[in-house]
C-alpha cells in the first residue's frame, strides 16, 4: 500500500511516500512548519485513496 508519512526531524519534518509492497521510501519534501506538515501529509494520503478507488 501507498502512503505518505511524516519523519521528525531537527526542527523540520519529512515528509516521505513509503510503499509497503515493494519495500520503496522516498524523500518528497522537507517542511518547517509542523502544522503545515500535517495538513500536507493528511492532503496527500487522502488523495492516495481516492485515486486508489477511481
Amino acid at each position: 500500500m501507498i502512503k505518505y508519512e511524516l519523519e521528525e526531524g531537527t526542527n523540520s519534518f519529512n515528509l516521505f511516500l513509503k510503499d509497503d509492497d515493494h519495500n520503496v521510501k522516498v524523500l518528497i519534501a522537507v517542511i518547517f512548519n509542523d502544522v503545515h506538515a500535517r495538513i500536507i501529509k493528511r492532503r496527500m494520503n487522502e488523495y492516495v485513496t481516492s485515486s486508489a478507488k477511481a
